[in-house]
């Protein structure tokens, strides 16, 4: 196994209750703190990279969990590896999606709903931005893997 994502991958998903990559990066990292597998640390880091290559689709709805999944992941690569360049990715993306998922008050439920929507997952886009807060103010939560 060389860790390579492929193309058939889910990157940015427009489908509710379908995986995406963040979301199984983030298991990878879940099971990587129990064994230390650097296969899973490293799997990881790919998908992270791909979705700075890859632009969020243009007229494609995306649950709001697909971006929160993205948040945590690129916090918990900061929390593992301690590489700043994670953070500053986490605040690109998140300059980026904030504009897209903030309604008036709530997050919306996916990018184009004019609603919130709790089976959507809204929490991890705010925990994620959270997350990225508190490293910047040098304090921690713990990850969130549960992706429920």
């Amino acid at each position: 196994n060389t860790g390579e994502i492929k193309n058939e991958l889910i990157i940015w998903n427009g489908k509710y209750g379908s995986g995406s990559a963040a979301a199984t990066a983030l298991i990878c990292l879940c099971i990587y703190r129990i064994n230390g597998d650097k296969r899973l640390l490293d799997w990881a880091v790919n998908a992270a990279k791909l979705y700075h290559k890859t632009e969020f689709p243009a007229g494609v709805q995306v649950p709001v969990y697909v971006p929160g999944a993205l948040m945590l992941l690129l916090t918990d690569l900061y929390s593992i590896t301690g590489d700043e360049g994670w953070l500053q990715e986490a605040e690109e993306q998140l300059g980026k999606l904030m504009p897209i998922y903030m309604g008036e008050s709530l997050p919306l439920g996916a990018n184009g709903y004019g609603y919130y929507e709790s089976q959507h997952l809204p929490g991890y886009l705010l925990r994620g931005a959270t997350r990225l807060a508190l490293f910047r103010k040098g304090k921690e939560i713990a990850p969130d893997y549960t992706m429920r």
